[in-house]
This record gives C-alpha cells, structure tokens and sequence, in this order.
C-alpha cells in the first residue's frame, strides 16, 4: 500500500474527529507536525510549543515575520553606559486575556521564571534578574553587555504570563494560559489540535483570522493531502517528497527556505565508549553526509561542517571538517581498542525524519563495525531522554537557532551548561569555555570570527558532535493565504497574527 494512500485513510479518520468542513475565510488551519509539551513560555523546549506559544503570549520586544525587531510590550527601552542595564516603559492599558491589566510586575515575574528555567537557557545565560521600577517600568540587568541580548529578548521563552492567574494554579497554567497575545487560550484536545480564538481587546488591534486551530499531525504526507483537499491552509513542514506535488497544485504556493537549524549527531560524551576521542573521530569519517541528505530529503541539503548554523554571524563559510572515510574509521576504531567494533543504541524518535536519519546512521556505522540498535521513543519522552536526563549513548538532532549569532552554540557546550543549560552532550572542555567565553564578551566582529573558527577546528580535533546538513526546506499554504515573507532562512515557528485571507 502506498504511502499516499495510507495518508489518505489516515485523514479520514482524523477528519471524523477534528477537522470538519473546509476552514472558512475567519478561520485557519495550521498544521503541527508534533505535539506541543506545554503552552508555559518559560518551559517551551521545542518548535511545536514555540508555535503554539508565540500565538498566545507578547514579548517586551517582538519579531515581525521579515525578522525585523520592533517594540511589543516595552514601547520603549534605553540602556545604561556599559550596557548592562536595559529600562523597559511598559506599554499602558495592556489587558491581558482575562480582563487584568499588565503591569511591570508581570514583566519582571515573567523574566525572572525565564531566566531561572532550564528550559529557556539558550536565550537567558547573559541575563542576571529582573526588578520593579514603578507599575509601569522593568529594569534588566545583565551579567556583560550582550549583543544579540534584544533578538533574545524576542523568543518565545520571553512570553509574558498573567502573574495571578499563574500563581492561582502553577500546575494548570500549562494547559489553561493567559497571556496578552493576539489569540487566546480556548481547548487543548490532545493529538488532535489546539483551539485559539482572536482577542478582541488585544492591543495592537484584533488579529485578521478569527479563528486558529493549530492541527496536531504527525503523518507529514497526511498534512499536505489535507491542504490539497482545502482542510488544512498552511503546512510548516513540507516532506521533501511532496514540494513538486505542492508546486504544481495551482491553489496552493510554496515558499522556499533554507534551515537554520543545525542537523548533527548527538553524542553522549560522557558515555562509558563515546568518551573516548578516537571513537568519535571513528564515527565522524564513518557518515556520508551527502548519503544523510539524499535519504533524508531527498537532496535537498547542504552538507554542514561546523557546530553554530550557517546563518550566523561567524560562520567560518570556508571550513571543512572530517571527510568521509571508511578505513580511517576503522583504523581510529582499532585505536581506540575496538579493532571489532562494538555494540550500541541510537536513541530515536517517531518522527520521519528522525527516523530515517537513525536508520541511515545505523547502516554507516554497521560498515565499520559497530552494531547499533534503535530506540524509538514518543516525541515528548524523546526530549526527556536525550535533553533533560541526557541517558542515551549517540542520537541525532535538529537544534534550532534561536538567535543568528554563532554564540547560539554557547548555552549548548560550555561547561556550565550541564547544569544550567542544555549542554546534554556533556562537553566539559576548558579550551571549548575559553573561546565560547572569548567570542561572547569581545565587542570586535573580526575578533570574534577569529574565535569561531578556531572553535570549529577545536572541534574538529575533538568532535564533541558531528555536524551533518541544513535542510532546505518550506512552508505551502493556500494561495490566498497574505502576509507569509519569501526569504533566505527558515525559523521553524509562524505568528498568524501577520496573516490574512486575500479578499
């Protein structure tokens, strides 16, 4: 049975329970390719969360789809001399989904959540707290001036919450949230969609779109036979077998981008085998990155040599890491006492590209000996293994960028990010925290493109991971579908509040 049609009885089913008739024009159906964990902005650890959250809760600075920033909840800030200062003044008469008026006692309960979560990591390692001014202004300080400190600030983590209505009920805020955004919170049908309806009180005027479900499926060929068929407006991931089909649908459009993601091999460096440098080496030279981009997206990729994403600021562009080589491999192997290989898990998910990416690393590292067996786990339970009790041996990842800055990278392998951040890796290299260190607190472009490059040959002498592609990717939507931007990079996560129905 092809694959189509199996998509095709699939969405049968799902339309019995969630999807009805076709969206009418105050309405849109965004389709998910995962579930959401929480809609708490200081908990999100994914793209689905994000998604879901950034519908629903305002940020003091926001991000416009172009990824241009302008004022959200702050309708103004300045910062201190040395900058580690930023005063925030509050927008006025703000109200937030359940009538409470904002105040910068929400701003600062909100940042302070934020910067003590593990969750929000990557965005908040450069900020120390937050304080109360007077009602209606928020002081930040930081631990050193930071430059992408605004693109941060503009995350889904720095959503801002109603302080009451989530000290009322800290456990239930998760599924029953309210914030200031555009959408609010109406029900949360688990794996089938998440229900949003426009505020009508919301500050910068009520969202075009009435209606948001953001559709929950996990079959990315039965997402796109929805937006064929008009159930479904618009697909943020579109699998790479399907973009001609979409490009020749005449209601429908594509819009071409290039990931920021980093795609790489996760490896557990802390792992009683994987500790052991040559191993790594040895598993680096053993994967065909362009073999990972032909099963993967059917060759739609660019081969990848360097931890930080290639759209951000130093990128060395012109590196190179390990090349592909099977004997050099098995020689590092036998180096490394393994002269038989051994045997070992990939920790995987249930998702298509997750798996296709383990099946094809289980057959590369099978030419050079080592046997490894695959784990699939639930998305949710996936995150849990691998990122927060960080108990697997290799895995692989898609790790978004939450800001186009190579010191992205820091939260993820400085040191103290084992426990503060999402080092779940476990790098603990001191010449690694030295030059992550360096590159985040010199004030000078060429100074710090220097640093990363040298980080990149750092890893290629250590491989902490092994870096493997970007995807080039898309959004489809129905053609009448208004206001989605064309451009060089893709971010995962789309505010409807933007969109619009033409006509």
């Amino acid at each position: 049975m092809n694959k189509r049609l199996i998509g095709i009885m699939l969405l049968t089913l799902l339309l019995a329970f969630s999807l009805g008739a076709v969206s009418a024009k105050d309405s849109f159906n965004y389709a998910i390719p995962g579930e959401p964990t929480t809609l708490d902005p200081s908990k999100v650890a994914d793209q689905y969360s994000r998604t879901a959250v950034r519908q629903i809760f305002d940020r003091l600075i926001e991000e416009q789809l172009d990824g241009s920033l302008v004022p959200g909840l702050a309708e103004s800030w300045e910062y201190s001399e040395d900058g580690t200062e930023i005063t925030f003044h509050i927008r006025e008469n703000v109200p937030f989904h359940n009538g409470d008026i904002l105040t910068a006692e929400d701003v600062v309960f909100s940042l302070n959540r934020a910067i003590a979560s593990p969750y929000a990591s990557r965005v908040v390692t450069a900020m120390e707290e937050a304080e109360v001014i007077d009602e209606h202004t928020a002081l930040l300080r930081l631990k050193h001036a930071f430059g992408p400190i605004e693109e941060c600030l503009a995350t889904p983590s720095m959503g801002i919450v109603n302080k009451k209505a989530f000290e009322a009920d800290p456990e239930g805020f998760e599924r029953l949230p309210v914030g200031t955004g555009p959408y609010k919170f109406v029900e949360w049908v688990r794996g089938a969609e998440i229900k949003l309806v426009a505020f009508e009180d919301y500050y910068r005027g009520e969202a075009p779109i009435k209606n948001l479900a953001l559709k929950i499926m996990l079959d990315p060929t039965t997402s796109i036979i929805a937006l064929e068929r008009g159930e479904i407006d618009f697909v943020v991931s579109v699998p790479v077998e399907e973009i001609d089909s979409v490009e020749a649908n005449r209601n429908l459009k594509f819009y071409p981008a290039e990931s920021t993601a980093v795609v790489y091999t996760a490896i557990n460096n802390q792992h009683e085998i994987f500790s052991n440098k040559k191993v790594r080496q040895a598993v680096a030279h053993a994967i065909d990155k362009e073999v990972m981009i032909l099963g993967v997206q059917d060759g739609r990729g660019t081969p990848l040599h360097t931890p930080m994403s290639k759209a951000a600021f130093g990128w060395p562009a012109d590196f190179e890491n390990r090349e592909y080589n099977v004997e050099k491999a098995k020689e590092l192997l036998a180096e490394a006492g393994y002269p038989n290989g051994f045997k070992t898990t990939i920790v995987a998910t249930e998702m298509e590209d997750y798996r296709k990416r383990a099946e094809i690393l289980q057959d590369q590292l099978k030419v050079i000996g080592i046997d490894a067996e695959i784990e699939s786990l639930e998305w949710g339970a996936f995150l849990d293994r691998t990122l927060t009790q960080k108990d697997y041996p290799i895995s692989t990842m898609s790790m978004t960028t939450p800001y186009l800055d190579a010191d992205h990278i820091f939260e993820l392998y400085h040191t103290t990010m084992q426990t503060l951040g999402r080092n779940f890796v476990q790098v603990a290299n001191p010449e690694l925290d030295d030059l992550l260190e360096r590159g985040r607190f010199s004030n000078d472009p060429a100074e710090r493109e220097e640093i990363y490059r040298e980080i990149a040959e750092l890893w290629k002498e250590e491989v902490f991971t092994i870096p493997m592609y970007t995807a080039k990717v898309g959004i489809a939507a129905h053609k009448d579908v208004q206001g989605i931007v064309e451009g060089a990079y893709y971010l995962g996560e789309y505010s409807v509040y933007y969109l619009s129905w033409k006509n």
